[in-house]
């Protein structure tokens, strides 16, 4: 989430607490709802930011018109996935012609992270604002979170420079450590405010967390336990994870959302795959054909905000990559699901001969460096790699072994090269990439 979208009372606090509300009279009663009552509803919810598209935003009443549906009004999904995929280049450049002009009144703007360079402008209501709370109540209720429980927040956090690395939000009971401070010295220090504070939850990116996690093990740290830990907003590998677990004595419930607020689902705490909540948004999981897979089957994340009428995002490609689920969980929640993340689409790195690597070898491949505390791939425009690697001693075997893996999946002809690092560089928003590609197909 953005600079532009800081905290404040009006906004996050109603919002937090309009949340809840709908979190309760809603997103409670899921586990009674069956697969059809999902599809009759989220279809239902469809059919109305299409028809509210149709008449106050012009974009949508030309491409429309390309189209079967008649009036703005669609009675299946054949019409609706007639609708044009909307790229988030498209976004950034028509950002005024997306937008309904009338929704003057309990907007804000917010803005992508800008993790390809150049961050996209988005609209939000503030209904749709409260029913993201909404949808992360009930994300954490997966953990047997109350409302108002204690947690600790380890993202979102960027503070001034005269500003504390700890911060209390008293509305919602969560206390906020700084993700772009993760030196020893900031480390330590937020030990000793958990200590103090003892919250019930720990939340944050799955870096940040995975870093907090290392110095507690590294300093013998054995104290600190939380309920459930709760990770967010950049891939999840098996080795962070496992990191996570073993030092807080907790369990990782990940979740996947974007701040574009058009999709959202919850790792089952029993079963692994992700729930979608389904009234929050419609997702497909397309082909490069745009032709949706089957379960089992990867491909590029296309969803449909059911809830932001201030500016409409229809079949808008977040940029992601996720594998489709089978829709029936152990658990008997029937909600539609996601079986993993696979990650960033600009996160595949590009041979010498054109072709795409997937991000999901490489972190299978690093799950067998334990060893390590955490890689970075960069791909530079010219295609060459430079793998940098966390580790107190980086001996020439591990570094061989490294680098045999990388060819082997990258192939012979490009330049390879390891680097040991003490920290990796992360976003302005605290934010860390694992794999970042510049190189053009």
């Amino acid at each position: 989430m953005s600079k532009t979208y800081r905290y404040n009372f009006f906004v996050d606090g109603y919002s937090a607490l309009v949340g809840k509300i709908i979190a309760n009279r809603l997103h409670s009663n899921y586990k009674n709802f069956t697969k059809e009552d999902f599809e009759k509803i989220a279809f239902r919810r469809l059919q109305k930011i299409v028809l509210h598209a149709y008449k106050r935003v012009n974009y949508y009443r030309d491409i429309f018109d390309g189209t079967s549906i008649r009036d703005g009004k669609i009675e299946s999904l054949q019409q609706f996935q007639e609708i044009p995929i909307l790229s988030r280049e498209f976004v950034r450049n028509n950002y005024k012609h997306l937008i309904d002009k009338r929704q003057k009144f309990f907007v804000t703007r917010a803005t992508t992270s800008g993790s390809a360079g150049i961050a996209t402008p988005l609209l939000q209501g503030i209904n749709q604002i409260a029913f993201d709370f909404a949808s992360i109540w009930w994300s954490f209720g997966f953990g047997g979170y109350k409302f108002r429980d204690s947690m600790a927040t380890l993202r979102s956090y960027v503070p001034d420079a005269n500003q504390s690395l700890w911060s209390e939000d008293r509305v919602r009971g969560f206390y906020f450590m700084s993700a772009y401070h993760l030196d020893k010295s900031s480390l330590a220090y937020y030990v000793e405010k958990i200590r103090e504070t003892r919250p019930k939850f720990l939340r944050g990116y799955p870096h940040s967390l995975s870093e907090l996690a290392a110095y507690c093990i590294e300093e013998g740290v054995t104290d600190i336990t939380f309920k459930n830990a709760y990770t967010c907003s950049e891939n999840l590998s098996e080795i962070q994870r496992n990191q996570i677990e073993h030092a807080f004595n907790t369990k990782v419930i990940d979740r996947y959302g974007n701040i574009e607020m058009v999709a959202h689902a919850t790792q089952c705490h029993l079963a692994g795959e992700y729930h979608i909540d389904p009234l929050y948004g419609w997702v497909e999981i397309v082909n490069d054909n745009s032709v949706e897979v089957c379960a089992g089957e990867s491909g590029r994340v296309i969803a449909t905000g059911l809830t932001n009428f201030a500016m409409p995002l229809i079949r808008y490609e977040i940029g992601d990559v996720a594998v489709k689920g089978s829709g029936n969980c152990d658990c008997g929640l029937q909600t539609p699901t996601l079986q993993s993340i696979v990650g960033r689409i600009d996160d595949a790195l590009v041979k010498a001969d054109g072709s795409l690597i997937p991000p999901v070898n490489f972190y299978t491949m690093f799950q067998k460096f334990p060893q390590l505390n955490g890689f970075k791939i960069i791909q530079s425009e010219d295609r060459s790699i430079v793998v940098e690697v966390r580790s107190a001693q980086l001996n020439e075997s591990v570094r061989q072994d490294i680098l045999t893996g990388m060819r082997s999946r990258c192939g012979p002809a490009l330049e390879i090269s390891v680097k040991p690092v003490m920290q990796f560089e992360l976003s302005v928003f605290g934010k860390f990439r694992n794999i970042k590609s510049y190189a053009k197909k």
